[in-house]
């Protein structure tokens, strides 16, 4: 029999092994709109962890990994794909077309998607950073198409038109990389529109969106979608926020919307699912 130290040492060591690995939940698209045409594709860069699952098929939070060792030490699992989700929400409301014909007073519906991804730490250098990462990108539709596109750094957002945005089939292109700003001091990991004919740093070899699942659809093992809901609204991630939450996302939107579009309200939250 052995020592209850030694299984002990040996439970830590399975757990410090499991942290961070959590299987994805299945693909589980809005029911209320078709997210084929408009769905972003996204790189990771070599010197940023890959894409993990923030929370488990039965709801458990995922706790990250400590901010040590290493940029990327344990944090570039091989099964990348079948551990990590693309967490979507969005909202949207009518308003007048940006475009406006002779005698032409219609409106236009407007749509605001946050695709929001999460990776098990965030490292500034190879020694201080903290554990979880939350960010994320923004496509803004009108009537369906891709106008605009958003990405998340440092509390803020950056915004450009689509048309001036590398695509992919229509499909807007984002780069997650370790921002190095000496002036700003700012050296940790947020996304960023790819450049023109950038190539795929990620294992895949080409861009790609990690499994979908969106937050009125979204199922898991032994739990509701409405639990899941519910663990994503309280779990506290430290430094990081997920920000697609009941208690700010609305704010977002309206914070983030590009100039032309009209402001979202709580009930065309409620309502887009």
């Amino acid at each position: 029999m052995q020592s209850p130290f030694v299984l002990s040492l040996f439970a830590a060591l399975a757990g410090s092994a499991m942290a961070g690995d959590f299987a994805k939940m299945d693909e589980a698209l809005p029911s209320g709109i078709d997210l084929s045409s408009i769905y972003p594709l996204l790189d990771f860069t070599n010197d940023s962890c890959l894409p993990s699952a923030g929370i488990s098929r039965n709801g458990t939070q995922n706790p990250g990994i400590a901010a040590t060792d290493g940029i990327t030490t344990d944090c570039r699992n091989a099964d990348f794909n079948d551990l990590s989700n693309t967490y979507h929400r969005y909202a949207c409301v009518d308003g007048p077309s940006s475009v406006q014909m002779c005698g032409d007073s219609g409106n236009s519906t407007y749509c605001g998607h946050f695709f929001s991804i999460y990776t098990t730490k965030d490292m500034d250098n190879s020694t201080t950073g903290h554990t979880n990462d939350w960010e994320k990108v923004i496509v803004w539709t009108e009537d369906g198409v891709a106008t605009y596109g958003s990405y998340s750094y440092h509390a803020t957002v950056g915004t450009a038109a689509a048309s001036d945005i590398p695509q992919e089939d229509g499909h807007l292109k984002f780069v997650y990389y370790k921002e190095e700003d000496a002036v700003n001091n700012l050296y940790s990991h947020c996304f960023r529109f790819a450049e023109e004919d950038e190539e795929a740093q990620n294992p895949n070899g080409e861009y790609f969106l990690p499994t979908v699942v969106s937050w009125y659809t979204m199922e898991g093992d032994n739990t509701t979608t409405a639990e899941l809901q519910d663990d994503l609204n309280t779990y506290d991630y430290g430094k990081a926020n997920f920000p697609q939450t009941d208690s700010i996302f609305l704010a977002k939107l309206n914070k983030f919307k590009p100039e032309t579009f009209p402001n979202f309200t709580q009930n065309s939250v409620d309502i887009s699912q």
